[in-house]
């Protein structure tokens, strides 16, 4: 009879060498996802009190904020401010906070009442869009010229950002719009609803192109913000809800981040849910994508931060940084920066490097 003491050694082998990978991947110090990583340059805190919001802009080193008196803040990237803007004229709680991806306006969504978009660099008065329900979702074309602007009641309208005209209206739904974005060529832009829908719309025309609903999905385990951080109960994917979105940098799969952990993927051409990816157990707060390649940054309500690959060929590392949310993440031009920042006033520089 033969032994079968070597086939068991050989077994024995290479399944510690699985785990000792595995633990080298969870020991990684950087964010990992389609041959790139993630280290941090530095960390600045850019406030000493919490922020209402809080964007960010690479592309200038620009970081703008908003505390609980209504004074709008404008940060460099060190940290030091560039300029601050008091309000003559008392003005409802800003919620909602944009800015163009060249840094050149900001958008500030008050509750109710108005859009009010400026200059960064002082130079006009602004414009002042008229609005009459809560601001909920504020997004900049890629060229920075046109705003959309999406509230409680499920309207999204698109502005002139320039002068203050209404150029579209885009209405599908009554549910609460959580976010906005623009496909990378500026002619698709996106709304998540609070039903976890998204809608296309095609800029030019102002149709709808797609409405991207799912069906039920199984029992999924989500964290509650409002409860104790290691509290989690279960919940059925009709109670999930769609916080974040982003187009990939090729334009052909548009993310949804949700309340559950989770970032759902979808195709734009035809529409089908091609995956969806368990990221953590808090919800995914904020989606970025790199121009280069189609692998997306990615926020998380406990304040982590990872790369996050769409097709799911590798699993995502989530970095400490933050002790709060990260509300606001953008990629830089080129796809060698990210910027994630959060409410607490805290600012995080991270460098994209590829994977050795």
């Amino acid at each position: 009879m033969r032994s079968k003491r070597p086939q068991f050694k050989l077994f024995l082998f290479f399944t510690l060498m699985a785990f000792f990978s595995a633990i080298a991947a969870l020991e990684s110090p950087c964010g990992e996802a389609e041959g790139a990583v993630l280290a941090v340059v530095r960390t600045v805190r850019v406030s000493q009190e919490p922020l209402s919001a809080i964007a960010v802009s690479p592309e200038n080193s620009l970081i703008a904020g908003v505390d609980s008196r209504n004074v709008l803040t404008l940060w460099d990237s060190d940290g030091r401010t560039r300029e601050r803007i008091s309000f003559q004229h008392p003005i409802p709680p800003v919620r909602t906070l944009a800015l163009s991806p060249d840094g050149a306006r900001i958008a500030l969504g008050p509750e109710k009442g108005f859009v009010r978009v400026l200059s960064t660099g002082g130079n006009d008065d602004g414009v002042t869009l008229d609005w009459y329900n809560t601001v909920t979702a504020l997004a900049f074309s890629p060229g920075g010229k046109g705003l959309l602007v999406g509230s409680l009641n499920g309207d999204v309208k698109f502005w002139d950002a320039e002068s203050g005209a209404l150029t579209r209206l885009f209405n599908d739904t009554d549910f609460l719009v959580q976010w906005l974005c623009f496909s990378p060529s500026g002619r698709m832009a996106a709304a998540g609803f609070w039903d976890r829908s998204i809608a296309l719309w095609d800029v030019a025309t102002g149709k709808i192109v797609r409405l991207l609903r799912e069906k039920e999905e199984p029992l999924l385990l989500y964290y509650n913000p409002q409860r104790n951080r290691d509290e989690k109960r279960s919940s059925r994917s009709s109670d999930t809800v769609s916080l974040c979105g982003a187009f990939t940098g090729d334009g052909l799969f548009i993310a949804g981040g949700c309340n559950d952990g989770t970032v759902r993927i979808w195709n734009v051409e035809s529409g089908e849910k091609t995956g969806t990816l368990k990221i953590s157990e808090s919800p995914v707060t904020s989606l970025s994508a790199s121009p280069r390649g189609s692998y997306l940054a990615c926020g998380t309500g406990s304040g982590e931060t990872c790369l996050l690959d769409p097709a799911g060929q590798s699993a995502p590392v989530l970095l400490p940084g933050h002790h709060d949310a990260v509300c606001s993440l953008a990629f830089n031009s080129e796809g060698t920066m990210i910027v994630s920042a959060s409410r607490e006033g805290v600012v995080i520089e991270w460098k994209v490097q590829e994977a050795k």
